[in-house]
């Protein structure tokens, strides 16, 4: 009879230690769902306001660019209208070019997605393989 209750404290020590490693394993599943679900909100956010910008930036520019242009080449001489209209092009091919240049510098310097949660994933699988 007393290996009975012998049996029972040894089944409920390693059902302690199965349900901690569970409760850890799942808290550790949870923070990194949350880290994943942060970020995503973070690159949503990041991506709504540029695309914001770059809007407001195509519509007001051409808007500019259109009401600009014509009083530029109205308020020049009838013979210089052809060469304004060329000189205008330029510059506007030139500033389009550099805008593009600027944009991709800019995509390109960003962090990759997800950065942190990869790298918290790895760490979990490097910390996980050496425990076998």
């Amino acid at each position: 009879m007393a290996a009975e209750p012998e049996n029972q404290s040894q089944s409920s020590v390693l059902g302690d230690t199965g349900s901690k490693w569970i409760h850890a394993f799942f808290g550790v599943l949870r923070s990194r769902l949350e880290l994943f679900l942060f970020e995503l909100e973070e690159q949503k956010v990041r991506f709504v306001e540029l695309l914001f910008w770059l809007v407001c930036l195509i519509i007001f520019g051409l808007i500019f660019l259109g009401v600009a242009s014509a009083a530029v080449v109205f308020l020049l001489p009838d013979d210089w209208r052809g060469t304004g209209a060329l000189v205008l092009s330029t510059i506007y091919g030139i500033i389009t070019c550099l805008s593009v240049w600027r944009i991709r510098s800019i995509v390109s310097r960003e962090s990759p997605l997800f950065e942190e949660s990869i790298a918290q994933l790895k760490k979990d699988q490097a910390c996980f393989s050496d425990q076998k």
